[in-house]
């Protein structure tokens, strides 16, 4: 069951109400379903965008490929994990 049971209010001027209100009216829809209707999407594309990574199928095989079989380490990353792991140590105290 999807019960609209929480209430959410909103502070507009006159001319802001009356330009929702043809809008909504011009859709066929209520004043609240045509806020939500544009409001929910564009919420979800925003926490998409900074929450969510996107991938073509091409990209996706070639990672997945990669973590399948990942390439061994080169002299560069076996430098760069020690170096790390040195400064982690002093900057931890360890």
């Amino acid at each position: 069951m999807n019960q609209k049971n929480t209430r959410i209010e909103i502070r507009v001027d006159e001319a802001g109400k009356l330009l929702l209100e043809k809008a909504a009216e011009l859709r066929g829809q209520s004043l609240s379903s045509f806020v939500l209707s544009v409001v929910l999407p564009e919420a979800r594309s925003i926490l998409d965008a900074y929450e969510g990574t996107r991938l073509s199928r091409t990209d996706w095989e070639a990672l997945d490929a990669l973590l399948a079989n990942p390439p061994k380490p080169n002299r560069k990353l076996l430098t760069a994990v020690k170096k790390f792991a040195r400064q982690v140590t002093v900057e931890h105290g360890g």
